[in-house]
């Protein structure tokens, strides 16, 4: 079972003028990035949950404060433990690809691991299900 955790939970600000929508037609596919952060960030439990929603908050805030993009440059997120976790949503050109062309392609998913750890069965099921759920929503 995914459990979805949003925007306001991870206590992510509103994006800036927005980066433009996604042409649905043209979607290809999902892009999973590797955050390379030097320690796992452990997201079992409520102590768990709040070091990755604070990891969200300081990559949003690398993007947008250091980088003067207009929110974080992810779709979404996922954990080890299942949890995906918002980005900047689904039908949104994502910020993370490195070109115009991947940006407006593909969806950008990154996994809230780092350091030596390696992504688990759940986290694998989580990233399914965000595909999945793209895919049924038609975007």
């Amino acid at each position: 079972m995914v459990t979805y955790i949003t925007r306001a939970q991870i206590g992510l600000r509103s994006a800036r003028s927005g980066p433009g929508n996604l042409t649905v037609e043209r979607v290809k596919g999902v892009a999973d990035h590797y955050p390379g952060t030097p320690k796992p960030i452990n997201a079992v439990g409520a102590a768990g949950q709040a070091r990755v929603c604070s990891a969200l908050r300081g990559w949003q805030a690398f993007h947008m404060d250091g980088r003067g993009w207009n929110d974080i440059a992810y779709s979404f997120g996922y954990t080890n433990s299942g949890h995906v976790l918002a980005g900047r949503g689904l039908g949104v050109r994502s910020g993370a690809q490195g070109s115009n062309s991947g940006n407006q392609n593909y969806y950008a998913a990154v996994w809230v691991g780092g350091g030596t750890a390696q992504p688990t069965v759940k986290a694998y099921d989580a990233l399914e299900w965000l595909i999945l759920h793209a895919r049924n929503t038609g975007k």
